[in-house]
């Protein structure tokens, strides 16, 4: 206890962020977004960013393009954006 106190003792927690975090923050999207270009809806997205559901298989395929080409999932928002107009 006086080690701790003296701040010898000093705790690391590290926190595992992720790969649908990731790939999300990379493409610069937000989570709406990110879940309408994977065909998911917000909430079930949002489970998957926290860990409670794992995404389908092409959600995980999109995902893992999403980390390696983040621009690939922005030139789709755009072309979506402009088919809805």
């Amino acid at each position: 206890m006086r080690e701790i106190k003296a701040g010898k003792g000093k705790a690391v927690a590290q926190v595992a962020v992720p790969e649908v975090v990731t790939a999300r923050m990379k493409s610069d999207l937000s989570r709406n977004q990110f879940a309408q270009l994977l065909g998911l809806s917000a909430r079930t997205f949002q489970d998957s960013e926290q860990g409670r559901r794992t995404p389908s298989g092409v959600a995980q395929t999109l995902i893992a393009i999403a980390q390696q080409q983040p621009n690939v999932l922005k030139q789709m928002r755009k072309a979506q954006a402009a088919a809805q107009r």
